[in-house]
């Protein structure tokens, strides 16, 4: 048998060397929580369709939007308080041009804590949104306690409260992939979420979420049983795509 030279002896350990580091790269880990600061902008770009059943008329309904988010406070526990403000929106139905409701253009506050947790949304006034408190368990990714690595998996449990409108619901989570989108370092997560009193809000989504903030650079899902109102009887099924606009957009 021949003995093998030190070229060869190189390069299988260069071999081994290059597999290690891909396996260490794949089992990276990181720790998602909501960084931010006092005076933090971003624009969030809405574009939704929503197919309605009302009385068995089927109707279809195309959505636009784009919201701005200010932070305003940062609690010593973390909590952050933002202003959410619409600054466009933008409705057809059936391809005919429709004026949104005056209160879509109204200001809301919402506070959260750096894993995600809702803990209030209130209208221009401080009037709570329990609606909007519902749609943002159902929209949103709760961060897990622990560093997350590709294919880790993790559930939410969410329990009924009428403070802010939450009903008994259960999140999946996995962690798709670390990728690169619009040139910010993200988080890949995959979700789907279900409530367990009838009817039943259920969304899938695809989340890229900025690794370095916590923020939310694009989304991409689907909603059924989605609510066009509080009283919950008028809904909808809903396909929306979100985009965080550059800085200066």
């Amino acid at each position: 048998m021949k003995s093998m030279t030190s070229r060869t002896i190189a390069g299988v350990v260069a071999g081994l060397v290059t597999m290690a580091a891909l396996g260490a790269a794949r089992q990276e880990s990181i720790q998602l929580v909501r960084k931010a600061k006092v005076g933090d902008v971003s624009r969030v770009s809405t574009v939704g369709k929503a197919q309605v059943d009302m009385g068995g008329n089927q109707m279809v309904l195309d959505l636009k939007g784009i919201d701005k988010y200010t932070v305003t406070a940062i609690a010593p526990n973390g909590e952050i308080t933002q202003i959410e403000q619409p600054e466009s929106v933008e409705i057809s139905m059936q391809g005919q041009s429709m004026p949104p409701n005056p209160e879509m253009l109204q200001p809301s506050t919402i506070v959260t804590k750096p894993n995600g947790m809702l803990v209030s949304f209130t209208k221009d006034g401080g009037t709570a949104d329990t609606n909007e408190g519902r749609m943002h368990n159902a929209t949103t990714v709760i961060f897990p306690d622990t560093p997350v690595k590709v294919g880790d998996k993790w559930s939410k449990t969410f329990a009924a409260n009428a403070a802010i409108g939450s009903r008994p619901a259960r999140a999946d989570y996995e962690v798709l992939a670390f990728e690169t989108v619009a040139g910010s370092a993200v988080v890949k997560i995959g979700m789907t979420f279900q409530e367990s009193v009838a009817p039943a809000l259920k969304t899938k989504g695809t989340f890229w979420i900025e690794r370095s903030t916590g923020d939310v650079v694009k989304v991409d899902g689907t909603l059924d049983n989605f609510p066009l109102d509080e009283t919950g009887t008028a809904m909808a099924t809903l396909t929306i795509s979100q985009t965080r606009l550059p800085k200066g957009q």
